[in-house]
């Protein structure tokens, strides 16, 4: 599993015209000091008004002290999406992100 950096950036295309109803984080090997903060884009804008955290010495972002808060779910065949590490903590390694939605 990849170390956890501020550098990591993917950007990939909807396939198709969704709505997206949650959205988790996860890694392998927590942070040790530190929360990682991720933010998902949609064409260039966050679809966050909090964005999503995994706090130090927790695998996941379902237990975060403070929960995403999503502000842009409409997401249409061929936006772009990209998933930027904001904050990385310390020694995380292994980070997923899931999008889940729901079809019109």
């Amino acid at each position: 599993e990849a170390a956890v950096t501020t550098s990591d950036t993917i950007t990939f295309r909807s396939l198709d015209t969704f709505t997206v109803t949650s959205v988790r984080a996860s890694v392998q090997t927590v942070s040790s000091s530190g929360l990682i903060d991720v933010d998902v884009k949609k064409n260039g804008v966050t679809i966050f008004s909090t964005r999503i955290t995994i706090d130090s010495g927790e695998t996941t972002s379902v237990s975060a002290t403070t929960p995403a808060v999503l502000s842009v779910t409409s997401v249409v065949d061929n936006d772009e999406l990209t998933v930027e590490v904001i904050d990385d903590g310390t020694g995380a390694t292994g980070l997923v992100v899931a999008i889940k939605g729901t079809y019109p």
